[in-house]
């Protein structure tokens, strides 16, 4: 399962809680800390769980970076994950100016220098947009820059939506394109020192096709999938699990596994990050076969044929990103594969309103 569940002293209460922590891997600190919450907040909404009771941020300070970014650095993911910045703050802070110039991004040692502020201005930290708070965590210092948090959540059993009964005939919904991975490397290729990457994939995309793919990555990587938990109730999902470190196929194979009844799982349809397709035939990143890791991916999600459609609607209605159906639950060994000549869609930039 994605979360530990738990029981309590108290009948019909169960502890719903998650651990996630992992390096940054775009040069908005402030995204970042977006990212990092989203994706600890992942795994309760995979099991159902739309209520976030409490947070714990957890953050390894690099002790490489010099006390000055440090603070500007520091300050950023942590009201990123938790929210304190607003639109006036950013622009009348000194933060701003530090953190937008080339060269303070390069003494940071975040990747590339191409930072899009309108990003950083507009968007609303993801704790507070969760309906929940973040009350402690711990800090260290460390030889790298780690983020993480702990999600816990105390529901009562009918909030869970356990992770073990996909039956032959349901469908398979995927909340989020794929092809996070891809879309940052390939933001990272434009950097001079990864000339030689870059010249391998230049005549499949330009730089304006990266930097819009990369836009489109970080904000999906940013938004909650706790729409997708609660259409999961309402649409009577029978099993979900959140695509992150694993792929496709290796998260689909662990859900797959753990189904009460003897099913499979066969996707027909991949959803890609536009131009990532192409991207990922030159560089490799296993991205057909499933295999390439995402960040705060979507849910995958098991739910009956007839509600399928219903629920694709709704959630590009309230969260104005699509859904995809991707996939059947088939009678099987509880495994998972990609059909072979899978229908590739590729999905569009999207901007913050």
């Amino acid at each position: 399962m994605d979360s530990a569940v738990m029981n309590t002293r108290f009948d019909g209460i169960k502890l719903v809680q998650t651990t996630d922590f992992f390096y940054p891997n775009i040069d908005d600190p402030y995204l970042m800390g977006k990212i990092t919450c989203a994706n600890v907040l992942s795994d309760l909404y995979a099991m159902g769980v739309t209520e976030c009771d409490n947070m714990l941020m957890l953050l390894g300070i690099s002790q490489n970076l010099q006390p000055e970014d440090r603070d500007i650095v520091v300050k950023m993911i942590i009201n990123g994950f938790n929210g304190q910045f607003t639109f006036v703050d950013l622009f009348s802070s000194h933060v701003t100016a530090a953190l937008l110039t080339r060269e303070n991004l390069k003494q940071l040692q975040l990747a590339p220098p191409m930072i899009n502020p309108s990003v950083s201005m507009t968007v609303l930290d993801l704790a507070t947009e969760a309906g929940t708070m973040v009350t402690g965590g711990q800090t260290v210092k460390n030889p790298w820059l780690i983020v993480g948090g702990v999600a816990t959540s105390v529901v009562k059993e009918s909030e869970l939506i356990m992770p073990i009964n996909a039956v032959s005939g349901d469908v398979l919904i995927l909340t989020k394109p794929l092809g996070t991975q891809v879309a940052v490397n390939a933001n990272l290729y434009l950097l001079p020192h990864n000339k030689e990457k870059w010249e391998r994939i230049k005549h499949v995309v330009n730089e304006d096709q990266v930097r819009e793919s990369y836009d489109t990555a970080t904000m999906s990587m940013a938004r909650l999938n706790r729409v997708g938990a609660q259409l999961m109730h309402k649409y009577g999902a029978h099993a979900a699990t959140d695509v992150t470190g694993f792929g496709l196929i290796g998260h689909a194979n662990n859900l797959a596994s753990n189904q009460t009844s003897a099913v499979s799982f066969e996707f027909h349809t991949l959803p890609l990050i536009k131009h990532m397709h192409a991207v990922n035939a030159i560089a490799s990143f296993r991205l057909m076969e499933g295999r390439s890791a995402e960040t705060s991916g979507g849910l995958l999600i098991a739910i009956p044929a007839d509600k399928a459609q219903q629920f694709v609607k709704e959630i590009e209605e309230l969260d104005g990103w699509p859904a995809f159906v991707i996939g059947n639950v088939v009678e099987g060994d509880r495994t998972a594969r990609i059909l072979e000549n899978a229908t590739i869609i590729e999905v569009e930039q999207h901007h913050l309103n």
